[in-house]
Formats: C-alpha cells, sequence, structure tokens
C-alpha cells in the first residue's frame, strides 16, 4: 500500500500522532494528543498539511487497543476519514523485523506506517447502529455467563454444605429452588407441607411437578436430611445471598438476551440463519452480534481468519505446514459461539451437512475435539455463503 496517512500509537486517554507523505517520507516528528476536541483539531491541522502537500486525503492508520481505540475512532468516522486498524502481532512482527528493534511510544507509529507500507489492510468500517448495539450486548451477555458460572460454583458448595441432597429433590438452580434457599435460608425453617405448599403458590408456575407434590417432597426432606450447618450460622446467611445473586444473574442474562433477540428479528440474516437445522433464535443472535455486517468479509477466508478458525503455516525444507493447530488470533467469542452451536447439533442430532461432517470426520481418525473445530469452519463457511447470497441453508 501507498500514498500519505497518519499513524497513531494509541493509549488511555491520548495517542502519539505522525504523519507519512509515503513510504520512508515522515512529515515532522511523532506528538502526543488527547482524545478531546481540542487537540483533535492539531490531527485536522496535519491532516489539511498532508493534503496540501501531496495532493491526497492521509489515511489513519492505528493498532487495535480494545476500548482505548474506539474514541479516536468515532473522531475518524465523524470527519470522513479512512482508517485501518492493525493488530498488535502485527506491528511487533514489523518491529521485530527491523535491524535494532527498539520499542517506545515516538518510534511505534513509524512502525505502525510500516505495517501499512508493507502489509495488505482492510479499510475500518463503521458499523450501523443495530450490529454494534447487538456487539455490546453480546459481549455483555457472555460477561453474564461467565459471572453466573463462577457465581453457581459458590452457590453450589454452599448449598452442599446447608442443604445437602437438595438437588436430588429440585434442580438446584430452577426459580422455585433458589426462591424457597432465599426465603428459608435453613431446612430446619420448614414446619411442614402446607407451609411450603402457600409460599409456592405465590410464585409463578414453573416445570412439570405440581406444587403438591413438590410440597410435599420439600417436606420429607427437611425432616429426614441433617444440615451441615446451624440455623444460626454465617453460613445461612451466605447461602441466601448467593441463591438471590443467581437469581438475580439468572434474570438479567434473560433480559439482555431477550433484548438482543427482538433486535435481531429485524435483520434479514436472523431468518436465514434459524433454516440451518439446529440452530435456534439464540445462537443465531449471538452468530449475528460476532459477525457483524457480513459484508465486510468479502471471502469466506477473511471471515475464518477473524474468528481465528484458519491454520497456523509454518513451513520450512520439506515440513509442508500441514495439519498445523487453528491461529486462535480471531474474535473469541465468535470462535465459542460457533463450538458451542456444532456441539449442540451433534447432541440433539440434527439433520444437517454439519452434524454428518463432523461425524465423518471423527470416524477418519481426528480427536473428537478436532473434528467439532474443523465442523465450526465448515459451518462459518455456510453462513457466509448463506449470507452474502441471502439464501435459506440446503443439503445440496
Amino acid at each position: 500500500m501507498n500514498g500519505p496517512i497518519i499513524s497513531f500509537d494509541v493509549s488511555k486517554g491520548s495517542s502519539h500522532m505522525q504523519g507519512f507523505l509515503d513510504h520512508g517520507k515522515p512529515a515532522g516528528k511523532a506528538t502526543v494528543i488527547r482524545h478531546d476536541l481540542e487537540d483533535f483539531a492539531k490531527l485536522d491541522a496535519l491532516r489539511g498539511g498532508i493534503r496540501e502537500e501531496t495532493g491526497s486525503d492521509p489515511a489513519a492508520v492505528y493498532e487495535f487497543t480494545g476500548v482505548y481505540s474506539h474514541t479516536l475512532e468515532r473522531y475518524l468516522d465523524s470527519i470522513g476519514m479512512r482508517r485501518y486498524g492493525i493488530s498488535p502481532l502485527e506491528s511487533a512482527k514489523v518491529r521485530k523485523a527491523m535491524i535494532r528493534p527498539t520499542k517506545n511510544d515516538s518510534l511505534d507509529c513509524r512502525t505502525i506506517a510500516e505495517v501499512y507500507y508493507l502489509r495488505p489492510l482492510r479499510e475500518g468500517r463503521n458499523d450501523d447502529e443495530i450490529h454494534v448495539s447487538l456487539r455490546d450486548m453480546g459481549r455483555f451477555y457472555h460477561y453474564l455467563l461467565e459471572v453466573k458460572i463462577v457465581e453457581k460454583g459458590r452457590y453450589h458448595r454452599c448449598l452442599d454444605d446447608v442443604w445437602p441432597c437438595f438437588d436430588k429433590v429440585i434442580e438446584p438452580d430452577s426459580p422455585k429452588s433458589l426462591a424457597i434457599i432465599s426465603h428459608y435460608g435453613h431446612p430446619s425453617k420448614i414446619r411442614s407441607k402446607e407451609q411450603v405448599k402457600n409460599f409456592l403458590m405465590k410464585l409463578p408456575r414453573h416445570g412439570r411437578v405440581s406444587t403438591d407434590e413438590l410440597a410435599e417432597k420439600i417436606a420429607a426432606y427437611a425432616k429426614t436430611h441433617v444440615s451441615g450447618a446451624s440455623p444460626d450460622s454465617y453460613k445461612v446467611k451466605e447461602v441466601k445471598m448467593m441463591s438471590a445473586r443467581v437469581k438475580g444473574i439468572i434474570n438479567e442474562s434473560e433480559r439482555v438476551m431477550d433484548s438482543m433477540i427482538s433486535k435481531a428479528e429485524n435483520l434479514p440474516e436472523f431468518a436465514l440463519l434459524k433454516t440451518i437445522p439446529g440452530i435456534a433464535d439464540v445462537t443465531a443472535t449471538r452468530l449475528i452480534a460476532e459477525i457483524g455486517d457480513i459484508n465486510a468479509y468479502p471471502k469466506a477466508d477473511s471471515l475464518i481468519a477473524y474468528a481465528g478458525l484458519d491454520p497456523a503455516v509454518m513451513q520450512s525444507g520439506q515440513m509442508t505446514g500441514e495439519h498445523m493447530h487453528i491461529t486462535k488470533k480471531g474474535n473469541p467469542h465468535l470462535r465459542a459461539t460457533l463450538y458451542v452451536a456444532v456441539i449442540n447439533m451433534i447432541m440433539s442430532k440434527a439433520e444437517n451437512m454439519i452434524t454428518r461432517y463432523v461425524l465423518k470426520k471423527k470416524n477418519s481418525g481426528p480427536s473428537y475435539k478436532a473434528a467439532v473445530i474443523a465442523g465450526c469452519s465448515k459451518l462459518l463457511r455456510l453462513i457466509h455463503a448463506m449470507l452474502r447470497n441471502g439464501t435459506c441453508y440446503s443439503d445440496k
């Protein structure tokens, strides 16, 4: 790539900025600008000076630095400036290839510029609001799932102490179970079947077991089991707090997913993805949230690379580099969503080409995990073809 650019080494609240007229032709030294309107005026002035000197509008080149680069990206989009984001891994490779590799904030601008001039880059895009919203909500949903795993682990340990074997009576994370634990705290507080039944009648109805039958089971449990904690111990207070926290996280994650589905339903790709046997509302929504606008991926290989499912290449002499592990340098959330989707397809025995492909792959020699990862890649290629062409799933 060639032409004038302005490179940015982004950090929290500020960036080192340096202009380049072309490859190896810096337009002055690197300077520091804050991420506010006053200092962004310096960016506008540098852009205008380079445009006047070269006759071309410079592009912006910067490293992806998570939330720190979002402010710069939004400003560049607001002034209509072309932008190219690069991975820190790419700039590190270029820096190590230099004769005297040195890393400091001012020299990093030059390294970032070298990446632009030496490697093909894809122009950054300003996503539409619905895809941005889905992505942000999807990341929060993923965070809630991680928190839920930790909180449920702690809660189950407390539950096994205060209410030993209560999971044999009722599913421990069900709304009614959480309500019972939060309300009573200790089995000794349960006096009779009628007491429990009156409490359960106030709760929304969930599950197939009748209220009368469940109340009888819980009352019988309280009479026949010995708790590992006294009614006045702190462990009882803890189990009540943990049950309320688990309930709150479950409810919040459900609210977030409901909001995501209501947004995703307005997109044409939602209906297309649901034509794949084994993909329902939640999976379709999470895939859309992580993929974003399919037009950003002109080829299936670019989407595969974005997910980090492309194979690592390492060739030397007669070693071909085949059968290497995947790079895992892409979007981990998309990769995890694909993995869960393929696993669910296999477990539900969904009738589709992905399930058949994974089973055939597994029977031919690779491990189960390797076969599933291969299925993830095939599923993503299928999704790319469907969304780019606007077609429903077909086995043909």
